[in-house]
């Protein structure tokens, strides 16, 4: 008996695995406060807008820079976590929607627990995919205290 048929060619799998890559690149950049890492990430002119109840609207990588600081700055801890998402790749523009797992804390008494759906518009430029659009869609928040010690990260 054959192996089913896959239309998928070498170069849609190298597209696949590298837009895949370019998510786990943007959270591992947020995790870690790596910000040259996030910014290699995005095109010049996109857009990062994230929906009720924290909206918010950055067109330009100096605007998404800035959100970026505004959200992360003096937070004990961050993490975000995210699944395979729906991808549909055409040409050298894809489309993916991923849920993520977010949870923070600090300063202070301040404490972040959502689920969500990422939106994302990717772009192939010069050999690299890269964030055009990510719009951010909230399912489920919590800003209740939850149990358990912050970690100081090892690098």
């Amino acid at each position: 008996m054959s192996a089913p048929h896959n239309n998928h060619g070498t170069a849609d799998i190298a597209d696949e695995l590298a837009i895949r890559d370019l998510v786990a690149r943007f959270s591992d950049a947020c995790i870690r406060g790596d910000i040259e890492q996030f910014t290699e990430t995005w095109m010049a002119e996109g857009r990062w807008l994230i929906g009720q109840p924290f909206e918010a609207k950055c067109e330009g990588i100096d605007s998404i820079l800035s959100h970026l600081h505004f959200l992360r700055d003096g937070l004990i801890f961050f993490t975000q976590l995210v699944t395979h998402g729906v991808l549909d790749v055409k040409g050298d523009r894809a489309t993916i929607r991923s849920p993520v797992w977010e949870m923070a804390s600090g300063p202070a008494d301040h404490f972040y627990n959502n689920l969500g759906l990422y939106h994302d518009v990717v772009v192939k430029t010069d050999g690299k995919w890269r964030f055009l659009e990510r719009r951010y869609e909230y399912i489920w928040l919590s800003t209740d205290p939850f149990p358990g010690v912050a970690i100081p990260r090892q690098s």
